[in-house]
This record gives C-alpha cells, sequence and structure tokens, in this order.
C-alpha cells in the first residue's frame, strides 16, 4: 500500500545503475577553491602532481565519516613531510565546516567543494567514499577511508597498485530514466510540511520528522517513538529501493544506524491509552467459524472484512494516534463493516457501539514504545 500525505551526502549502500564512478587511468582532475587546515588555499589534481593523494568525501553530519577522522587524522601524522596528500572534501558551506573543525581537529587538507564539482566529476552517490591517486595522476583504486592502511600509501609512493586494492571498473551510462535497482539515501531535510510514501519495496520522503523515518524503519507508529536527545538533523530526505528481500524497512533502519549511530530499544511503560471494553449490556458479536481473510479496506476512516479484535485495535492506534489496548475478552474472528468521520474521534467510538457492541474509556496502561537514542556528540 502507498500512501502520500502533506508531509548525510546523500548515503548509498549500494550502487546505483546510473552511478558513474570513475574508472581505471589516470584521475579526473578537479579542484577545490576553497582549502583549510592547509598550507595552500586553493588545490587541483594538476597541482599536486608528484603527490600520491587520498581524495575523501565525507561531511560533517555523516557520523561514520566522523568516526573516520582520527585514523586520517594519524595517517597524515605518519606522513608528514612525504609527498602525500589528504584531502577531505565536503559540499557543505565554508562557515560550517570552520565550526566543526573546533571541535574536530585533524591533520587532513579540508576542501570545501559548496558546488559540488568534484563530488560530480568522481559520481559520488555515497560517503564515506575515497579514491587513492598516485604522483602521476593514475587512480589505483576506491576505498573507504577505513580501508586505508600505510601499506597502501607506501604501494603508492613506490609507484605500485596496492595488492587487494579493487579498481572500480568503468561504469556506462544508464538509460534515461533507469530506476535505481537497490539503493538507500539519506539528506538533510527541513523542518516543515512533509510528504512520503511508503511500501514493502520503495520508501520515499521529504522533510520527514526524525521519529516518523524511524517509525518506518522499526515497523511502530510515529506516536510509539520517542526521541530521547535531540536528533542530528532538523529532517530527512530519503529514498529506498529495495529487490524485495531484505524489505526496504530493513535497509532504512540499517542506514539510520550507520549514518546516525541510532540505538533504538522497545519498552514497556505506563501512558494513557484508549482501552477497548464491552459496552455493558450490549450484545457481544458472532465470531466467525473459520479463520478470517484479513480486513479488505481500511485507512481514512474504514475498516472492512474479516479481523480480530487485536488487529482492529491496531488499526485504531494508527486512526487515532494514541495506544489502544484491548481489553474486551472477544477472541476469535468477526466480520467487520465499520465507517467514520476521521477528523472526528468520537464518531469511531459510535461505530464501534453500534457494529460490535465495543466502547473505549481513557485509562493508563502499559503499552510498548520505542525509544531512540544518539551517540553523545564529541566535543
Amino acid at each position: 500500500m502507498k500512501t502520500t500525505t502533506a508531509l548525510l551526502a546523500a548515503l548509498l549502500l549500494a550502487a546505483s545503475a546510473s552511478a558513474k564512478t570513475p574508472g581505471p587511468g589516470p584521475a579526473p582532475d578537479f579542484t577545490v577553491g576553497t582549502v583549510l587546515n592547509a598550507p595552500v588555499r586553493r588545490a587541483s589534481l594538476k597541482s599536486l602532481r608528484g603527490k600520491v593523494v587520498y581524495l575523501e568525501f565525507w561531511a560533517t553530519w555523516c557520523q561514520p565519516c566522523v568516526d573516520e577522522i582520527p585514523h586520517i587524522s594519524r595517517l597524515a601524522e605518519d606522513y608528514r613531510g612525504k609527498p602525500v596528500v589528504f584531502l577531505s572534501v565536503t559540499d557543505e558551506p565554508k562557515a560550517k565546516v570552520e565550526r566543526f573543525l573546533k571541535t574536530h581537529p585533524t591533520k587532513a587538507w579540508i576542501g570545501v567543494d559548496d558546488l559540488g564539482d568534484v563530488f560530480k566529476t568522481y559520481g559520488i552517490d555515497a560517503r564515506p567514499a575515497g579514491f587513492l591517486i598516485d604522483a602521476h595522476g593514475r587512480l589505483l583504486g576506491r576505498l573507504f577511508p577505513s580501508d586505508l592502511r600505510a601499506a597502501d600509501v607506501d604501494a603508492a609512493l613506490a609507484g605500485k597498485t596496492p595488492p587487494d586494492l579493487e579498481v572500480s571498473p568503468a561504469a556506462s551510462p544508464a538509460p534515461a530514466g533507469a530506476k535505481p535497482l537497490y539503493e538507500v539515501r539519506l539528506a538533510p531535510g527541513v523542518a516543515g510540511p512533509y510528504t512520503y510514501s511508503f511500501d514493502k519495496d520503495d520508501i520515499d520522503g521529504n522533510n520527514l520528522p526524525f521519529d516518523l523515518a524511524a517509525s518506518m524503519a522499526y515497523g511502530i507508529d510515529q506516536f510509539q517513538v520517542e526521541l530521547e536527545t535531540a536528533p542530528p538533523v532538523a529532517a530527512l530526505d530519503l529514498s529506498v529501493r529495495s529487490p524485495g528481500v531484505p524489505p526496504a524497512a530493513d535497509l532504512l533502519r540499517e542506514a539510520l544506524e550507520r549514518t546516525f549511530g541510532v540505538r533504538a530499544k522497545r519498552v514497556r511503560i505506563r501512558r494513557e491509552a484508549y482501552v477497548l471494553e464491552r459496552l455493558p449490556g450490549a450484545k457481544a458479536p458472532t465470531p466467525l467459524d473459520h479463520q478470517g481473510h484479513g480486513p479488505t479496506a481500511y485507512g481514512g476512516g474504514v475498516f472492512r472484512g474479516e479481523a480480530t479484535i487485536a488487529q482492529l485495535a491496531a488499526f485504531l492506534q494508527s486512526e487515532l494516534g494514541g495506544f489502544v489496548v484491548d481489553e474486551s475478552g472477544l477472541k476469535g474472528w468477526y466480520a467487520m463493516d465499520l465507517s467514520w468521520d476521521e477528523r472526528k474521534p468520537e464518531t469511531a467510538k459510535a461505530a464501534l457501539e453500534s457494529s460490535l457492541g465495543l466502547t473505549w474509556k481513557k485509562a493508563r496502561r502499559k503499552v510498548e514504545i520505542l525509544k531512540v537514542a544518539f551517540p553523545a556528540r564529541r566535543k
């Protein structure tokens, strides 16, 4: 079912069909107009000829990128005074990067590619990412910052291709309009009105609140998500494409955990809830003599088909935007044909009373919530 309502670089966990990563041979030339933390103010591949270059793509909001800063910084310090440059490029504003560097010092050069030209040149659809380039401007291969070792740099200095380094093949342009077969993309959004669509194989969203993105990823209603600390971004733009196994929600969950260090835990806690119970004096509905086939229509003030009271309660939870606890004592499957004005919750209560002899009261009960925490930000 897909729904649409008035609702960090891109994280791609598997390459899309349209990615254009450079292949073996000369590395594409680039120019970074602003370089921080370096003896130069701008840099190009041509100006760095004669030096081994590790060209990294990163962002301040990308937690895996931030985690790699100490590793790259140590390498930069180890090769200080040698013809090696560690150039970490981001497409964020200079002022934001400068503020970040005050609390996250590094020995690497920091390139500010605020127009995204270098990202486009290298076909970057995932970060962190990196390319090792030798002193002659030859692209040796693409590898994650965490995979870069001193042996790789030493081999490049010797004019050799590091052993076990996977060289990216040249990519052919995808057909116009080709849809990625497997993709997870996250980018910062803007707090405010949002839109989304969601099903087993595809998830899309613009400006999604973090608790809504988490609800999709962990299979729980949005109101059941409690953020224990402020999220690292105000909102998310995202797209997920899955071949079906694993489901898109599983890919989104992995992306949130890898990118933001999300830690989620389901707990039971007392909260106010709609408690379903039998209406005094009402006749009990007659259960079906067989296992039902499930609801045939639901959403927008409609619930129709064959279902258990527990299934109905789970549906009402989304419709009412609050916890629903079944204490009716009714077991088995029932034929249901309910409709109400979704803008007026009390009309749902009236539909329950007239059709199933059920009502609700507000009371505190133990219910399940998802506590979402983020790692403490480094000082």
